[in-house]
């Protein structure tokens, strides 16, 4: 009689960046989700971009960034959002081609002292064994997704600026504008980077999806530019995202950069 040997490959990607996100075997109708006391419910809509049927299971884990920007999972991570809400269904079983399965986050209960609390939805796609495998290696690619949720609680304030930002390049014609985004206050900032020629106002490039949480002060950040024409000087404008700033205005920062 046969053997079977499963290996399955698990890649885990951060969605963080735009307000919808596709890949190869999945499309999300939000990278993010937030819950406060006016909103206690949100909805995430997986669709299967496969020609196949496709099942799906959720999960909460938590992660924590360091400052490199870079997430990594958390064990006891002291602003745990995890119990404080529930999703459901669990698993969204056989999804037709190009159908939605809809997981629902609800906020059951509210935290006890004010301020921001997070964790990660993973999304994990469930391969089946192929029915006419029946013996050696079988590699899966069983695919992650991350979408943060966050839980704020009361009214939690913060701040941002632009800071240590340059021009740099290098040798094989690569350009990229580096800086450091840091955050004061109790909660994290979200939001897009703008790179503006300050004389003619004109916006050169749009980076959506810079985020910095509040177990750090500050993380670094890169865009590249070697596909723009730049001035003498450019402005780099941080502005946080409104669908992510529940309480306060908009935050706003800039600072200009010499070429």
């Amino acid at each position: 009689m046969g053997f079977l040997y499963s290996i399955k490959v698990k890649f885990v990607l951060y969605a963080i960046f735009y307000s919808t996100v596709s890949f190869a075997q999945i499309s999300l109708d939000k990278t993010r989700l937030l819950l406060t006391e006016k909103n206690v419910r949100e909805q995430l809509n997986a669709l299967n971009a496969t020609p196949e049927f496709q099942s799906y299971r959720v999960s909460f884990v938590d992660m924590k960034m360091d400052e490199q920007g870079q997430l990594v999972v958390a064990e006891n991570f002291s602003r745990s959002a995890k119990p404080f809400l529930r999703i459901g269904p669990r698993i969204g079983k056989n999804i037709p081609p190009s159908n939605t399965q809809k997981f629902r986050v609800m906020l059951r209960k509210k935290p006890e002292q004010t301020g921001e609390y997070r964790t990660h939805i993973a999304l994990e796609t469930l391969l089946p064994v192929p029915e006419n495998h029946e013996k050696g290696v079988l590699v899966q690619a069983n695919f992650k997704y991350l979408i943060p949720v966050i839980v704020r609680y009361g009214e939690p304030t913060a701040t941002a600026s632009i800071e240590h930002a340059k021009f740099n390049s290098d040798s094989e014609g690569g350009k990229s504008i580096d800086f450091v985004l840091a955050r004061e206050g109790v909660r994290s900032i979200y939001g897009d980077i703008d790179i503006i020629d300050p004389q003619t106002k004109h916006m050169l490039k749009k980076q959506k999806g810079f985020g910095v949480y509040p177990e750090v002060n500050k993380a670094k950040f890169s865009i590249e530019v070697s596909d723009i024409k730049l001035p003498s000087e450019v402005l780099l404008r941080f502005s946080e995202d409104p669908e992510f700033n529940s309480i306060n205005d908009a935050i706003v920062s800039e600072v200009l950069v010499k070429i």
